[in-house]
């Protein structure tokens, strides 16, 4: 009988983890309180993100933390040509992760840096 008793209460037991509590819905000033911390991002995160979704990117910036560099540049750094570094790059550069001075490149630190902070809060 000892033993049915223990399998009925291991049971219930189970079942009431199983229970998962619904969140509630998310008030006005949540809400708000979000949005604005979402409009304060001063690149385009998602963009960002994006751009950084190849192995290669992560190459271009790793060359460009060593010291500003031209197309033809970071084409021999990498050994690619510099119309493949043209289309990366400028896909860097528009999503604001790269910032161009005298047709050389450099890493925005600071928008990295906001990349960085956002993936950080997830």
């Amino acid at each position: 009988m000892e033993v049915r008793k223990t399998q009925i209460e291991t049971k219930t037991k189970t079942k009431e983890k199983k229970k998962v509590e619904r969140p509630k819905s998310i008030s006005d000033e949540e809400a708000q309180k979000i949005r604005t911390a979402v409009e304060s991002l001063k690149i385009e995160v998602p963009a960002a993100i994006k751009a950084l979704g190849s192995p290669m990117s992560i190459k271009v910036l790793a060359a460009l933390k060593h010291r500003p560099l031209s197309f033809n540049e970071i084409a021999k750094v990498l050994g690619k040509s510099p119309q493949a570094m043209f289309v990366k790059v400028q896909s860097l550069a528009k999503a604001g992760l790269l910032t161009k001075e005298n047709s050389k490149y450099r890493v925005n630190e600071e928008a990295l840096k906001e990349v960085k902070e956002f993936l950080n809060r997830l």
